[in-house]
């Protein structure tokens, strides 16, 4: 985009932004408790993350995720 002499650049949202505008849009459609568990669930994802929680969406891997599996 940048090449192209656009304004707009594309955005790569934090894996936590990404996870928080997920779980905003989950609470709003889904049952209280729905919502509550899968709060639960991105918080630990978060936690196994540690600080690579701000680094770009894009740059998760299967091992952060399957690391986060094995633990749970």
């Amino acid at each position: 985009m940048e090449r192209s002499g656009a304004e707009e650049t594309l955005r790569a949202p934090s894996v936590k932004e990404f996870f928080d505008g997920w779980l905003k849009s989950k609470k709003t459609n889904k049952s209280a408790n729905t919502g509550s568990r899968y709060g639960i669930a991105v918080d630990r994802f978060m936690e196994s993350l540690g600080n690579q929680s701000n680094k770009p969406l894009t740059a998760l891997t299967a091992q952060d995720v399957e690391r986060y599996m094995s633990k749970r």
